[in-house]
């Protein structure tokens, strides 16, 4: 019978070891994966409340609705003035390399 030395529990405990490291690193990936995306969705609901509050402001204050009317009017124009270049750059989707929606401006 073969006798079992020190080496030999000490080469079976660093097999251990690193097999439990392993583990813990794809945990912790993870675990990451869905802390970002739990922050990803929060931010997202944050902003469709800050829309849903200013809608509703909107709504219930039809002077608030009237000057901000007025002001997309205006920047419509403004918009138009400096020309296609700038239509162009802002219907492209992407800013600073985040993917948006298009955004379509009146000519």
């Amino acid at each position: 019978m073969k006798r079992i030395d020190l080496g030999d529990i000490g080469n079976v405990a660093e097999t251990i070891a690193a097999i439990a490291v392993i583990i813990s690193l794809i945990y912790l990936g993870v675990q990451i994966n869905q802390n970002t995306n739990a922050i990803r969705a929060s931010s997202y609901q944050s902003v469709a409340d800050n829309i849903t509050d200013f809608q509703l402001g909107l709504a219930q204050n039809s002077d608030l609705t009237r000057i901000y009317l007025e002001g997309l009017e205006d920047l419509a124009q403004r918009y138009a003035a400096i020309g296609s270049g700038m239509r162009c750059s802002l219907s492209s989707g992407q800013l600073r390399g985040e993917k948006f929606a298009p955004l379509y401006l009146p000519a």
